[in-house]
């Protein structure tokens, strides 16, 4: 019976041991998370030496493998016919190959905009590769436009965005050279507001060195759950918290800012993390070194005490996205003048480009626009 008794108090004492150690083991992970959670909400967290390294002149020549597919022409035949002249901006707008909805939808409100106040203003569809159906009617639609650059041969399905994007800063340079002072990133979700854009622009624009983000998010620990969407393995970024970083929203920048970012990610390694990070995060911290912050949040800047947006959220694939665009841009026109119209006060001269509208035609999206996308949805 002793014998019994004393092996179900050693069974006991040993199970209270193994909860003791394993708990320890847990209490020092959360301790060390907290840990790392204060010391990241006051200095950057260092990045992995994969991506410090540069990259030699032989990987970089396997890496860069890239060519372009589709390209602007409506754009560059304009630098072409008129080489002195200057633009204010270059919005490039990443939307994917199959979202026609979003980009028909963004040429009928914001992307019509080319010139405020006598400031030359270019917008770009960028996009990665896609299969041959939809290229076909990428294609046609480009043919038709001319706004579109299409980034062919990409590596990796989780990187092809950074690289879509990197590839669009090179072709920035090579077509617009010193042509152009600011460039715009927006994702398709989101709907930069032009008046305010310009009127940030147009002041002192503190930290010239930096990126100025509609939205940042501060330093994020590494997801390590592979039940979560989020998940990024040990393998694919070794370090446990991510930088800080912009969100995919919208992001502004000086020619230089982009350029010096082009030449950076050309020397790093491609990471299977989200593209805001590796943009905004792991290639802006490469760039600024050991020197000062270089991240600027303009979610809202403060002038006769009202807050002003650079961007609104809109889901354009919602059902009713057209009846949201409407109403943004609505407000948006209320800020401008054209040509034609009467009354000018307090307003900015707009040039703006939307396609011409048959008689008696009261829809948002013109014929033109459903055309394509009776296409797209027909494949």
């Amino acid at each position: 019976m002793w014998t019994g008794v004393y092996g179900i108090v050693r069974g006991a004492i040993l199970g209270i041991v193994v909860s003791v150690i394993a708990n320890r083991e847990r209490l020092y992970c959360f301790q060390r998370q907290e840990s790392e959670a204060e010391l990241y909400s006051r200095v950057e967290p260092k990045l992995p030496d994969i991506l410090l390294r540069n990259l030699t002149d032989a990987e970089i020549r396997t890496k860069t493998k890239t060519g372009f597919l589709l390209r602007p022409w409506k754009l560059t035949k304009e630098l072409e016919q008129k080489p002195n002249e200057k633009y204010l901006m270059v919005i490039l707008c990443h939307v994917g190959v199959q979202e026609a909805k979003k980009r028909f939808l963004v040429r009928e409100t914001w992307g019509s905009i080319s010139q405020v106040d006598n400031k030359k203003i270019g917008v770009i569809f960028i996009a990665g590769f896609q299969h041959t159906r939809s290229q076909k009617l990428l294609s046609a639609e480009n043919e038709e436009h001319g706004d579109i650059l299409q980034v062919s041969s990409l590596v990796n399905e989780k990187t092809a965005e950074a690289q879509t994007m990197l590839a669009a800063f090179h072709w920035v340079t090579d077509s617009f050279g010193s042509r152009v002072n600011f460039v715009v990133t927006s994702n398709g979700n989101s709907f930069p507001f032009i008046p305010n854009i310009f009127e940030y622009l147009k002041g002192d624009f503190a930290s010239p060195e930096s990126l100025h983000c509609a939205l940042i998010s501060n330093p994020i620990p590494r997801q390590r759950n592979p039940t979560l969407s989020r998940y990024i393995s040990q393998a694919d970024y070794c370090a446990s918290y991510f930088p800080s970083h912009c969100t995919q929203t919208l992001v502004v920048m000086r020619r230089d800012v982009m350029q010096k970012l082009r030449d950076i990610g050309k020397r790093t390694a491609l990471a299977k993390i989200p593209t805001e990070i590796y943009m905004w995060g792991v290639l802006r911290e490469k760039m600024r070194g050991n020197g000062t912050k270089n991240l600027v949040d303009s979610s809202n800047f403060i002038k006769d005490d009202s807050k002003k947006p650079l961007a609104y959220a809109v889901s354009y694939s919602r059902y009713d996205s057209a009846d949201i665009v409407r109403e943004i841009w609505a407000n948006m026109r209320n800020r401008f003048f054209t040509a034609s119209d009467a009354d000018r006060t307090g307003k900015l001269e707009a040039v703006i480009n939307r396609p011409v509208r048959e008689k008696g035609d009261n829809n948002f999206l013109g014929k033109d626009a459903k055309r394509f996308l009776r296409k797209w949805m027909m494949m």
